[in-house]
């Protein structure tokens, strides 16, 4: 149901993660997936063993403990870890405690290497980073136009400012959410923190490496809290040219279409929430909304390298 976002410099875009704040780590982003019944769709288990068969001494060389060798379906006490044994299964409840907990380290372990790959993921020097430095010439005078209108006249910067092109924060845009698979009763920042608060990887967990950062994090979240509701995070610009469509729910084609969204001043009624007092007319000319989308096509950076982008795993 949702629009899936690049992961192009995702390594900026902390401390929540997904749209609604779902998460406060990009750790715990894949864990999250694998259990996920429109994701993975699988089990912290079935990882388990998919590592031992295929990533085993990887995995050993840089995690402690090891992998523990009953994990071998061929071992004499292979019946210890199931095949296929959802948390909650009878199969899960059977297991030794101890033996829940390895599983459930390996599964840490997993999405700390995930994250750990997912900040390499880096795309810089974009023609406008290259124009701030001081080349005047890296991009066009309708992007320059673009520029202005951006900070100026638009006011885009209200929320989109700082390197990544987002505050960071959380906003209610005054859209009417629609689309085949879309879902309009979502609350967004409401409902991601319900669901935050109800996560066992968090990073005020006993899985986080700086519980101090989390616990400071977390100070004062609350479930059902009306002021999140209807909000969603502003989203960063960087790449914003090669990732359509757009809105969490997909349902803008073009940069165009969202360009004509925010100058209307969103839809006027329907939406959930509080429209932010940002979010007004703009009466941009059609011309005035052709150089806002060039300048945002100055915003795509290098490449990633390929080798990031290769498939490592074992044939």
């Amino acid at each position: 149901p949702r629009n899936a976002a690049t992961l192009v410099n995702v390594a900026y875009y902390a401390p929540w993660i997904e749209n609604d704040g779902l998460l406060d780590s990009l750790w715990a982003e894949g864990m999250i997936d694998v259990e996920f019944n429109l994701s993975f769709n699988s089990n912290r288990l079935r990882l388990a063993h998919v590592i031992y068969a295929n990533h085993r001494d990887d995995y050993n060389a840089v995690f402690d403990p090891d992998l523990d060798p009953a994990l071998d379906p061929a071992h004499p006490d292979a019946g210890r870890f199931p095949a296929d044994a959802a948390v909650g299964s009878p199969e899960w409840e059977a297991m030794d405690p101890a033996d829940q907990d390895h599983v459930t380290e390996i599964y840490v372990h997993w999405g700390k290497a995930m994250d750990a790959y997912l900040l390499k993921l880096v795309s810089k020097n974009a023609p406008f980073d290259r124009y701030v430095a001081g080349d005047t010439a890296a991009i066009s005078k309708a992007a320059k136009r673009g520029l202005q209108l951006f900070i100026g006249k638009a006011n885009c910067i209200g929320c989109h400012n700082t390197p990544l092109f987002s505050d960071n924060l959380f906003h209610t845009t005054g859209m009417v959410v629609t689309g085949e698979r879309a879902n309009p009763l979502e609350r967004g920042r409401l409902d991601g923190l319900n669901n935050l608060l109800d996560i066992e990887f968090r990073t005020d967990s006993a899985y986080s490496d700086d519980r101090a950062e989390g616990q400071r994090r977390l100070a004062g979240l609350k479930k059902d809290d009306p002021q999140w509701e209807g909000v969603w995070r502003t989203k960063g610009l960087r790449e914003v040219a090669e990732t359509a469509p757009y809105t969490h729910a997909g349902q803008l084609a073009t940069l165009k279409d969202v360009l004509d969204f925010y100058n209307k001043g969103g839809d006027a009624s329907g939406y959930i929430g509080t429209k932010d007092k940002l979010i007004k007319p703009l009466n941009l000319s059609a011309a005035e909304i052709q150089d806002l989308i060039a300048f945002l096509g100055t915003l795509t950076g290098e490449p990633v390298p390929a080798a990031l982008a290769a498939d490592t795993s074992p044939p």
